[in-house]
């Protein structure tokens, strides 16, 4: 693929890496050319001093061949605007970085394919690990009050030695698997929690609590 990636600094240096190791085509446009030397030398990949928003910058940088273009700077406004420049250019993959939740809608009105920045990914981790500390959070679906997370059984947990059906876990509770000795479990109705198993739940978030409760005893 030819891919153009906009910000080549964090998240932009560690993407052009990537694709680069994968043997695509990579074309990075950042305004500080001290970076753009860095990635050039670094990825054996081109790069481009300037602004993206200019469309000259984009047609220097190929934009009307590009396969996908990529968008990874701290402003949205120049990710969006550079997004749409793209769209109009033909190119097929737009994905961009969102650094604040509120803006998020105008880029998927845009049919832009969304990430939020990973910065606040990883706030929403180190808080759900204070809050939930013997909890794993592993997704929390979009637009969904729904979440899937690992636990670990806690010994006095009340639900040691019971079948999965006679828990009686409210609706919307399923138990995903179980992972037992270096092994993972599919569970039926007929299979029984022990003590250190690591379980994967998905419930909706206002049940997380309650399950918590009941798996880890505290």
């Amino acid at each position: 693929m030819y891919i153009i990636v906009v910000g080549l600094h964090a998240v932009g240096e560690r993407f052009v890496g990537l694709a680069r190791s994968k043997k695509h085509d990579v074309v990075g446009i950042d305004k500080d050319s001290e970076q753009c030397k860095k990635i050039a030398g670094k990825f054996d990949a081109l790069t481009i001093s300037g602004d993206a928003t200019s469309r000259q910058i984009l047609e220097e940088a190929g934009i009307s061949r590009a396969d996908a273009l990529v968008a990874t700077t701290d402003k949205d406004s120049v990710n969006l605007l550079v997004s749409l420049m793209a769209k109009e250019a033909g190119v097929k993959i737009v994905v961009s970085t969102v650094n604040h939740h509120e803006h998020e809608t105008m880029f998927k009105n845009e049919n832009i394919i969304t990430i939020m920045n990973p910065y606040l990914d990883i706030a929403n981790h180190l808080y759900w690990a204070i809050e939930r500390p013997n909890v794993r959070e592993i997704v929390k679906l979009e637009k969904s009050d729904a979440e899937m997370f690992e636990l670990d059984v806690g010994e006095n947990s009340n639900a040691i030695g019971i079948p999965i059906s006679e828990l009686k876990l409210a609706d919307g509770v399923l138990v995903v698997c179980i992972e037992r000795e270096g092994k993972t479990i599919i569970p039926k109705g007929d299979t029984k929690i022990l003590s250190g198993d690591k379980v994967t739940i998905f419930t909706q978030s206002e049940k997380i609590n309650k399950i918590i409760n009941l798996f880890t005893g505290k």
